[in-house]
């Protein structure tokens, strides 16, 4: 009979001499207090998988889904992120993958556009890092649409990654969402913060709200902003506001 001796592995152990190999599942060991699989709803892991896969760190739906398929049939009248969108839209499928319009252009078009992956990346977490916690601070229920943010982000560093996302469609929605930014922001005018979490945030995302924000990423890594409007008034530029929330929210 063997004497194992165990080799570990992230998810596994093996026996070195007999080769018998078993499935483990550790507990996180930097926090005591956390599951070992994911806990409810998270806004930020949710918001996390939509940048990954507008930025090309995605490898999109299974290969057995009958998406892949179909735009292979149709592959001949793709060229650009528009047609695989109008593409999907045409489709009888359930699912049509709106969020993976990246994966597909890769995959069926000649269409590219020119970036730094990581900048990015870490542009749009730390841009949402420092929304949310101001989000967390105020008694909002609903929160943001992610496609909506993703927009705003990109707009405010010029970013050609917008032509992956969904066309801005309702004029009363974009002006909700600017005046919510707005308000978030001048909750810490005159450096005061009175740290109120709200009781109106469904329980199962109450475990985000000690998140701490991170500062924006450096100003070298973003292009000139662009002014967004809202009815008849105007707003400040989409990275006058960032830069608002950060340099509020990191004295805290």
């Amino acid at each position: 009979m063997c004497v194992h001796q165990w080799l570990h592995t992230s998810y596994t152990r093996v026996c070195r001499d007999c080769g018998i190999e078993h499935r483990t599942i550790r507990l996180d060991n930097f926090n005591i207090y956390s599951a070992p699989l994911e806990r409810g709803y998270n806004r930020r892991q949710r918001y996390k998988v939509k940048v990954d896969k507008l930025i090309g760190l995605h490898s999109g739906p299974n290969y057995e889904d009958p998406i892949w398929v179909y735009l292979d049939k149709h592959k001949i009248t793709l060229n650009t992120p528009f047609d695989v969108r109008e593409c999907l839209r045409s489709s009888a499928l359930k699912n049509k993958h709106y969020d993976n319009v990246r994966t597909f252009s890769d995959a069926f078009t000649d269409f590219r556009t020119e970036y730094s992956q990581c900048s990015m990346k870490i542009y749009l977490m730390r841009s949402f890092d420092n929304l949310y916690a101001g989000w967390c601070n105020r008694s909002e229920e609903s929160f943001f649409s992610y496609a909506w943010l993703l927009r705003f982000f990109l707009e405010a560093v010029n970013s050609s990654l917008t032509v992956y996302l969904k066309p801005r469609t309702c004029n009363r929605r974009h002006a909700k969402y600017l005046s919510k930014i707005n308000a978030i922001r001048s909750r810490y005018n005159g450096g005061i913060q009175s740290y109120a979490p709200s009781n109106t945030h469904s329980p199962s995302v109450k475990c985000d709200l000690n998140y701490h924000p991170s500062q924006l990423c450096p100003q070298q890594d973003q292009p000139s902003a662009v002014s967004v409007s809202s009815g008849g008034g105007r707003f400040q530029s989409a990275v006058d506001l960032l830069r608002g929330l950060q340099d509020n929210c990191s004295k805290y």
